[in-house]
């Protein structure tokens, strides 16, 4: 079981309501006591841990990967927001303050 706590519970809904709607397995939400949402272990094995190399093979680092392309290819959510090129357009702009306001600037 996982815990995770938000105090803000219509963050907390909307990540549910993706959840539910992902190409790929997410968790079971074992049960919601706001601030806490309880979700269930995927099942499986772990690719690995933190602080130790892995001993997945190379095909299960594969089917991983898969999963992830298949969930960034996945169209958005319908709700209210920001739209992708408003984020964009955000992120280009904070990386740009970045590379003129730093050191290594240009190694970004």
């Amino acid at each position: 079981m996982f815990l995770k706590i938000d105090a803000d519970q219509t963050r907390t809904d909307v990540e549910v309501e993706a959840m539910a709607m992902a190409p790929i397995p997410t968790p079971e939400v074992l049960w919601r006591k706001p601030p806490v949402l309880a979700l269930a272990a995927l099942p499986g094995a772990a690719l690995g841990r933190l602080g130790e190399p892995s001993v997945a093979s190379s095909s299960a680092w594969g089917a991983a990967g898969a999963a992830a392309r298949m969930l960034h290819d996945a169209p958005l959510p319908p709700w209210p927001g920001r739209s992708p090129d408003g984020v964009t357009s955000h992120l280009d702009g904070e990386c740009e303050w970045l590379v003129m306001n730093t050191a290594s600037g240009a190694a970004l």
